[in-house]
């Protein structure tokens, strides 16, 4: 049979049935550096053959400002320390056919860890930043520490943004072998559009051989050498 260009990019494109569904649980009161990267993994992911859709436990600013269109589930959480609504996602869970939770905050790691104990599938933590530095308020921070500690007994896999993060979170005595880093990305633009500088001809191109050798000695270390 003829299969044409289009069909053969459809053949090899996921189908909504075939992406494996996960269950992002966010807070959803911010629009920041963490929602952005929850945003463009929605957008991103079906690409890969997995659909991401969210349990917001403050839904506030996030449902509104979102660009992906995702399914969005309101848990009704009363506060940072309701740990009771973990049924409810249990309930989004069983209800949606989803076969993982990714959770990015103590708060929604707590919920997360409770469900994933009874449902017993894949908990994945995204650690955005040391919970131990997060605020001026020195109880909160040990309190999330805390929070965070006792609820990653339940993680099967921790993301850390950084290499640094990594090492933290090693740090504290969490297994190192739960632990990857994929650092925080944008989506790269195919074309970059052509933009003279100002200045004498041939500017331009000198500009780049000096950005082409500092991408060279990016570190720092080779500057002393």
């Amino acid at each position: 049979m003829l299969v044409t260009e289009k069909q053969e990019v459809q053949a090899n494109s996921p189908t909504q049935t075939q992406l494996a569904k996960v269950l992002h649980l966010i807070n959803g009161e911010h629009f920041s550096g963490a929602e952005r990267v929850q945003d463009l993994l929605a957008l991103s992911l079906p690409q890969f053959g997995y659909c991401a859709d969210f349990a917001c436990m403050k839904a506030d600013k996030f449902p509104k400002v979102r660009q992906s269109e995702s399914k969005l589930y309101e848990v009704d959480m009363k506060n940072a320390y309701d740990f009771f609504c973990f049924k409810d996602v249990i309930k989004m869970v069983k209800s949606g056919g989803y076969s993982a939770m990714h959770a990015h905050t103590p708060r929604t790691l707590m919920i997360g860890a409770l469900a994933a104990r009874e449902l017993k599938i894949p908990l994945i933590y995204h650690v955005h930043s040391p919970v131990g530095r997060d605020s001026t308020r020195s109880f909160q921070n040990k309190l999330n520490t805390w929070v965070e500690k006792l609820s990653l007994k339940m993680v099967t896999k921790m993301i850390c943004v950084s290499n640094s993060l990594a090492d933290y979170m090693a740090d504290l005595g969490h297994d190192r072998n739960k632990i990857c880093v994929v650092s925080n990305g944008v989506p790269a633009a195919e074309q970059l559009p052509e933009r003279d500088l100002p200045g004498a001809p041939g500017q331009l191109e000198r500009w780049r051989c000096f950005a082409h050798a500092r991408a060279r000695r990016s570190c720092w270390k080779h500057w002393l050498c």
